[in-house]
Order: C-alpha cells, then sequence, then structure tokens
C-alpha cells in the first residue's frame, strides 16, 4: 500500500496492520481531524510518523522506537500492552472520534 508524502503541518498517525475497512471508517470518519490517517502493513520508519496505532497483541517491540504507541484490544490485553511500553490504550469498542483525542493527547 503506498504512502503520501509527509505534510509537516500535519502529524502522521501510522495505523499498523489494520483491517483495510476499519482504515476507511478511521479516515472517513476524521477527515477534517488536524491528522494524518496512513494505514501500513508494517510500521513507518520513525521520522516518517508522530504516532502508531497498533492491535495490543502486535505490539512487540514498536513501543521501544522512541515514538509514541497507543495499543488498543480487548480489557484482557490492557495489562500486557502497557508493561511492553504503549503511552495510551483503546479498549475495545473505540471510536475513530476516541481514537483522535488519544493521538491528540499523545
Amino acid at each position: 500500500m503506498k504512502t503520501k508524502k509527509r505534510n509537516k503541518n500535519s502529524p502522521t498517525v501510522n495505523l499498523v496492520d489494520f483491517d483495510p475497512v476499519l482504515c476507511e471508517r478511521v479516515r472517513a470518519s476524521l477527515g477534517r481531524s488536524p491528522f494524518h490517517f496512513t494505514p501500513t502493513e508494517e510500521p513507518l520508519p520513525d521520522d516518517e510518523v508522530d504516532l502508531f496505532v497498533v492491535a495490543a497483541e502486535n505490539i512487540g517491540s514498536l513501543a521501544e522506537r522512541g515514538v509514541p504507541v497507543i495499543a488498543c484490544g480487548s480489557a484482557g490485553l490492557l495489562r500486557s500492552a502497557f508493561l511492553a511500553g504503549c503511552s495510551d490504550y483503546l479498549r475495545d469498542p473505540w471510536t475513530p472520534e476516541e481514537l483522535a483525542l488519544r493521538a491528540q493527547a499523545a
């Protein structure tokens, strides 16, 4: 999947390995937000992104890269996601608007 060049005025939020339908729902709901949402299968390089959003079970070493990470998933994965180093957690079910508020806080 191709990504657009980063606009320095618009923080880039990398949606890592998300369902394409969910990515389009986020983009459609948050089209007027100050963020540029970029879905990719693999995380973007650190210098191209301001925030990662990833499923809690896929956080791996992503939180060690120096870019804030918001993990998402079930309540049962919350503790392990924070122990892995995420900055914030979206408990299922979450909305695109909640993501935008948490991204702004991060």
